[in-house]
């Protein structure tokens, strides 16, 4: 049964960033440190909280998205135009961000971890007109411009000089007005293309609306009592779905504030709770293991955090229990979504994390969940199948790929892939992934598309990833591969060429040489036989 609550009290996303800097004008919008992130652009001004902390009020905020927007019209882009974010945790990403959704445009944040060969493919797919780059991303891309002819301009945003024809970030903001300019947007418009690998070893972009997005944030609001006074620390990156629509959206949507993270590392995450005195954070399970392991932990103030919640990937009920314990203060809430849900679509409440500490929780606001067999038919309370979500922040659909779209949005509902089983009580329970999906941290990572890249290998005949439990990140990815007949190679070898050609969190952490692949009478790779007869795994090390 669905769970109703206040309906979405924006249509767009520029209105919200509007209606902020009418409503909340010299609160702060977001925060950060100025040796961290931001300092080249000339964004923020002193936050009055000492040092050389710097932050954007909500009014201040609005202004420089006005500013944006007005840059990208002038340029002609507008309506279903889309303008590419390989931008880290700064004030130039949100500035970008809303500044292209009141334009009309579409964002496409990308994930700076990526390999070149990925960023052109993402680029060249979604046909993005102008880029946001910057520096410490652009050598992954420098030596790929030919292959992007729908690229036009590229907005520079470092300390360094532009490469040749880039136009700086506050150059760009200068050509543009601070009036508002006329709304470019509907509730029911694409705001995002958000890139989610898909088992082909192609990603695929889903396509969030406004509204797709804005309702996560009324249901953050919900789940997460959230008001203007509260403060998020955004730690995850914010190309990934959660530090987007979870946290500065979901914190646009009340009012509230966030305190950008620029590069992460643990004992700065407590260090920034602490100063700011953060009220919320949601982060991996691994950033809150790394949190509790570090020695430092105790030493910290982080009485403030009232909101400690977690997901992206499988935890630990000692983990739980270490949460509650360090963080009395705070309610420990996991959240389970996908970036085809623009966010949550379960959570699980404070009063149930050491009751069901293995359930991703309940239903999230007006969102439906059925598991469904290979038939598609449903399953009762106990019946493991495939978990399936309709709700009005799942997507359409994916962008540019029709086949995608129609099996996974059959019959209604999106189908997540995921495995999964519900108790009496309503509660989820995420078994395995259908499709060989591994969580490293908070990455998902596909096997088929490191598989792809360790086929090329000239020395590989046969090759296969899966998962290993590990302590910190959850699982990690492992290889097992046969070398062709004559030929011979290294694991640093086969692991520094996964290296040039993916993102390093897919790279396998350790390599086996088999004889042969174990596989059933189909020919199909057994990889649960490779996971039970993994070294690493007998021994206990991982």
């Amino acid at each position: 049964m669905k769970r109703h609550v206040a309906p979405v009290r924006f249509e767009t996303l520029g209105r919200m960033v509007r209606e902020n800097a009418a409503r909340r004008s010299h609160r702060s919008a977001i925060l950060w440190e100025a040796g961290g992130a931001g300092a080249a652009s000339g964004l923020g001004a002193p936050s009055g909280g000492g040092g050389e902390d710097r932050h954007l009020t909500h009014v201040a905020l609005n202004a420089a998205v006005n500013r944006f927007a007005s840059a990208l019209a002038r340029r002609g882009a507008g309506r279903g135009d889309r303008v590419a974010l390989l931008v880290g945790n700064r004030p130039e990403f949100v500035v970008a961000y809303y500044g292209a959704a009141k334009a009309g445009a579409v964002s496409v944040p990308l994930n700076t971890r990526l390999s070149g060969r990925e960023l052109a493919y993402i680029l060249a797919d979604s046909g993005a007109s102008l880029l946001v780059a910057q520096e410490d991303f652009w050598p992954a891309l420098a030596g790929r411009r030919a292959e992007l002819s729908a690229l036009r301009e590229v907005v520079w945003v470092g300390e360094a000089g532009p490469p040749a024809g880039a136009r700086p970030f506050e150059a760009f903001l200068a050509e543009g007005e601070e009036a508002e300019p006329e709304e470019a947007a509907s509730s029911g418009a694409l705001a995002s293309i958000c890139y989610t690998s898909g088992t082909t070893g192609l990603p695929k972009g889903a396509l969030l609306t406004h509204r797709n997005i804005l309702v996560n944030g009324r249901n953050c609001e919900a789940v997460f009592r959230c008001t203007e006074s509260d403060r998020t620390l955004v730690a995850v990156p914010l190309f990934h779905v959660t530090g987007l629509t979870s946290q500065l959206i979901a914190m646009g949507y009340v009012g509230a504030s966030c305190v950008l993270m620029s590069r992460y590392k643990t004992e700065e995450v407590m260090r920034l709770i602490e100063k700011f005195r953060v009220t919320h954070l949601i982060a991996a399970p691994t950033i809150f293991v790394l949190m509790l392991l570090h020695e430092r932990c105790a030493g910290y103030d982080m009485d403030c955090l009232r909101i400690a919640s977690y997901g992206g990937g499988p935890i630990a009920p000692e983990t739980v229990r270490g949460i509650k314990a360090r963080f009395p203060r705070a309610e420990a809430i996991q959240l389970y979504g996908l970036t085809e849900t623009s966010g949550m679509v379960t959570y699980h409440p404070d009063e149930m994390a050491l009751a069901k500490p293995t359930s991703v929780g309940r239903l999230a606001p007006e969102c439906e969940l059925c598991t469904v067999d290979e038939d598609d038919n449903p399953l009762p309370p106990g019946g493991v199948g495939e978990l399936c979500a309709r709700a009005p922040n799942v997507v359409s659909g994916y962008w540019n790929k029709e086949e995608a779209t129609a099996e996974a949005m059959r019959g209604g509902w999106f189908h997540t892939g995921d495995l999964a089983r519900y108790d009496a009580d309503g509660y989820y329970y995420i078994l395995d992934r259908k499709k060989d999906m591994i969580c490293r941290g908070a990455e998902n990572i596909y096997s088929k598309e490191v598989e792809d890249v360790l086929y090329t290998h000239p020395a590989v005949m046969e090759a296969a990833l899966y998962g290993v439990p590990d302590r910190v990140f959850g699982e990690v990815p492992r290889a097992a591969v046969v070398l062709r007949p004559g030929k011979s190679a290294e694991e640093e070898e086969i692991r520094a060429f996964c290296a040039g050609r993916l993102a390093d969190y897919k790279i396998p952490t350790k390599v086996r040489f088999l004889a042969e692949l174990p596989k059933n009478a189909n020919g199909k790779i057994l990889k649960r036989a490779l996971r039970e007869s993994d070294p690493g795994l007998q021994a206990g090390r991982v």
